[in-house]
């Protein structure tokens, strides 16, 4: 057909394009990426079709809104890598992996929100500026005002790390209580799995005394996430054959939803982890050891090789993990030492998925708790005050929403399924 030319158009609210076919001269007016008004029929396609589409649309008028010129428009036909659209944020958003991140996301939050909602879970906003430290890592970030000053607010104030402490005192208020919000940590890291700004989802529970209820909760949200992604126009588009994923080994999308969906993840504790890994004939670069904590390349290995699906590891020694998590009682100590009920979520090739714990209800234990992590209990006497009047049993977990989303989408690296990511040394624009 030597007297049309071809062009697709895609407005970004689906994955899929729109052929249309113009007359050549008017095809002289367009570029990759300008932005276009096209006026027509809409016809059934005829056997000439490039994209062998059911209905085009053949043009009459054609009006660009902007032109890109072709000579400096940094995105052309050809694939570009990650690492070069990765420092081109605004424009990699046009690309149509990019787009069909942006739309699972989306359809993620949404999702999520009616699986709270079913279960009369309040969504709540938690602060984001905060005079507290939920971690006591040191990993923070600190608010300043342009002008240098620190006390703007008569003491120091930071980015938060976690909403978990406000969730807590929201959730003596409402019982069941989730936020979807952004997170800060400080920490000097570069690898595949880190962000110093990323999602958090967590929530938070009261009246439950039994880690299994917050497991289940946690383990049922994503069953619900895949289920119903996998019944969902965007699902159907990452599966398709134009969308590829960036996963060495190529797993096909489906095959990691099912994966997802197999019910009743394993439940092992900290202590029958790290005997599984010293009993292993791997030579491992951080040997497994008791009060040591569960390195990545243990994760991988727990994941991959002898589990081989996403598992739940239970009861941490109490020096491993933050102050507010609650001391297991004497029936649950393991080998005489103190654990604390709590769990990490660790799934094949991302890792640690999750985590959450029950909460240290018990007023007298949390402030020695707070006293041996060498924390004052003066900076968070608001939050001991919930355990002081009317406190309850209650537990709650985090889930990283970057690399959930990048696993699902098998996005080897979480900088490539954020809108503008920010990690050390980097954050442009």
């Amino acid at each position: 057909m030597k007297n049309v030319t071809f062009a697709t158009i895609n407005d970004g609210t689906t994955g899929k394009s729109l052929q249309t076919v113009l007359r050549p001269e008017q095809a002289k007016r367009l570029s990759i990426g300008c932005s276009v008004k096209l006026t027509g029929s809409y016809i059934k396609a005829q056997g000439g079709s490039k994209e062998k589409q059911e209905y085009e649309l053949h043009v009459n008028n054609v009006h660009v809104y902007g032109y890109a010129d072709p000579s400096s428009y940094p995105l052309q036909k050809k694939n570009h890598t990650a690492e070069f659209l990765r420092k081109k944020p605004h424009l990699r958003l046009r690309t149509e992996s990019m787009s069909k991140l942006l739309r699972l996301r989306s359809f993620l939050i949404s999702t999520i929100s009616l699986f709270f909602s079913d279960r009369n879970y309040i969504q709540t906003h938690p602060p984001i500026l905060t005079s507290s430290d939920c971690e006591g890592a040191g990993k923070i970030f600190l608010a300043k005002t342009e002008d240098g000053l620190t006390d703007f607010f008569k003491k120091p104030v930071y980015l938060t790390v976690s909403t978990q402490l406000h969730l807590e005192a929201l959730a003596h208020s409402l019982s069941k209580v989730w936020s979807l919000s952004p997170i800060f940590r400080a920490e000097e890291s570069q690898t595949s799995k880190h962000l110093a700004e990323f999602y958090m989802l967590e929530a938070e529970i009261s009246f439950i005394d039994n880690l299994e209820e917050l497991i289940s909760v946690i383990e049922q949200m994503i069953y619900h996430s895949v289920e119903n992604l996998r019944n969902s126009s965007i699902g159907q588009e990452l599966v398709s054959k134009s969308y590829k994923i960036s996963t060495k080994n190529q797993t096909n999308l489906e095959d990691r939803w099912n994966f997802l969906l197999k019910k009743h993840w394993a439940r092992i504790t900290y202590t029958e982890a790290i005997n599984a890994l010293k009993n292993s004939s791997v030579q491992f670069k951080f040997p497994p050891e008791y009060g040591n904590d569960i390195q990545a390349e243990h994760e991988k290995w727990l994941t991959e090789k002898y589990i081989c699906k996403p598992v739940f590891i239970i009861n941490y020694p109490k020096e491993l993990k933050p102050f507010y998590m609650r001391l297991n009682n004497d029936s649950s100590k393991d080998e005489e030492r103190n654990t604390v009920s709590c769990f990490d979520l660790l799934v094949p090739e991302i890792g640690e998925l999750a985590g959450g714990s029950l909460r240290e209800e018990r007023i007298d234990i949390l402030e020695q708790s707070i006293i041996t992590s060498k924390m004052k209990i003066s900076n968070l006497s608001w939050y001991v005050d919930l355990r002081r009047w009317g406190a309850t049993k209650h537990g709650g977990f985090g889930l990283g929403f970057d690399r959930f989303i990048a696993y699902l989408a098998g996005i080897k690296n979480v900088k490539d399924v954020v809108a503008f990511p920010r990690w050390y040394q980097y954050c442009e624009f």
